[in-house]
């Protein structure tokens, strides 16, 4: 992973991760906290070259297979593979919120060799997770379900408690295994079953490019 941010001598400016504030560190606290997550073994491990072109010669097989079964268009299998790829990069945005203000770590996968297929892929699986009875877009959409609640099984009682949980390193944890399998079910519980490569695609997405400063996410 490349490491960015906009850095003035030995200070680095970057933006609070629930907020619009810019905060400006220390830059060596900034990369040591960048580090303590991206030299993780656990989720990252080291790599000695770029694979961007391994990566464009996977997607672009992809595309042969898929158009071969008339699944997808010539005009997708030539747009899904034809970037010029270049690397990932990751920057943490500051969680003033939290003890000793942690990163959030952000990885940007623009112009990386699975940008499109990523694209591709969100087309057919944000509706899925949009139809989920778990779905929040966000906190108006909470309050909301809040509401509904009140509304249909009468005001919740007067001493309950609304209880919420945040999960550390949220998508490096999924298991991949697990993922695709959830993945399946959702594209099997389509009202047309149309077939759609979408496993494929999220096969090659777990395998993302966000590397440099020889890490790469663990599969």
């Amino acid at each position: 992973m490349n490491i960015q941010s906009n850095t003035y001598f030995y200070k680095v400016i970057r933006i609070q991760d629930k907020g619009s504030r810019f905060v400006i560190l220390n830059k060596d606290d900034y990369i040591s906290k960048m580090h303590s997550q991206l030299d993780n073994p656990l989720h990252y491990s080291e790599i000695s070259r770029d694979p961007s072109g391994s990566y464009i010669s996977l997607i672009k097989a992809w595309g042969e297979k898929w158009l071969g079964e008339e699944q997808i268009g010539l005009e997708i299998a030539e747009w899904v593979s034809s970037i010029d790829a270049k690397t990932g990069v990751a920057y943490g945005n500051v969680k003033t919120h939290k003890t000793n203000n942690s990163l959030c770590l952000i990885t940007a996968c623009c112009g990386t060799a699975i940008e499109r297929l990523s694209e591709f892929t969100e087309f057919y699986l944000k509706p899925l997770a949009q139809s989920l009875p778990s779905f929040i877009k966000d906190t108006t959409h909470l309050l909301q379900k809040i509401q509904e609640v009140n509304n249909t099984l009468a005001p919740l009682p007067a001493h309950t408690l609304l209880v919420s949980w945040d999960v550390v390193s949220m998508f490096p944890n999924i298991d991949n295994t697990f993922g695709l399998s959830a993945v399946n079910k959702a594209l099997d519980a389509r009202a047309t079953h149309a077939q759609v490569p979408c496993k494929e695609c999220t096969l090659l997405l777990t395998a993302k490019p966000w590397y440099g400063h020889g890490t790469s996410q663990r599969l």
